[in-house]
C-alpha cells in the first residue's frame, strides 16, 4: 500500500505546479508516464478517501485518473 503522506504530497504539488508522475497502468501493467495538473482552472476537488487521483493531462488535453498505489516516482514541472 502507498505511504499516504506520499500520495498527499503528490496532490499538494498538482494543485500548485505541473507534474511529471511515472506509474503503472493497472490495464497494460506497463509503466506510463506525462505532465498532469490541477492548478488554475483544472483545479477539483479529490475525495480523501479515493485511491485515485483524478488530474489534468496537460500534453493530450483530457482527464486522467491515476491510482496512486501505482505512482512510482513524481517531479515538478520547472518552466525555464
Amino acid at each position: 500500500m502507498i505511504n499516504m503522506g506520499f500520495a498527499d504530497n503528490v496532490l499538494k504539488a498538482l494543485y500548485e505546479d505541473n507534474i511529471h508522475i511515472t506509474y503503472t497502468s493497472l490495464n497494460s501493467g506497463r509503466e506510463l508516464d506525462g505532465v498532469y495538473t490541477l492548478k488554475g482552472d483544472k483545479r477539483i476537488q479529490q475525495q480523501d478517501a479515493s485511491d485515485t487521483l483524478v488530474c489534468w493531462d496537460v500534453k493530450n488535453n483530457v482527464w486522467q485518473d491515476i491510482r496512486k498505489e501505482t505512482i512510482t516516482t513524481w517531479i515538478r514541472v520547472i518552466d525555464w
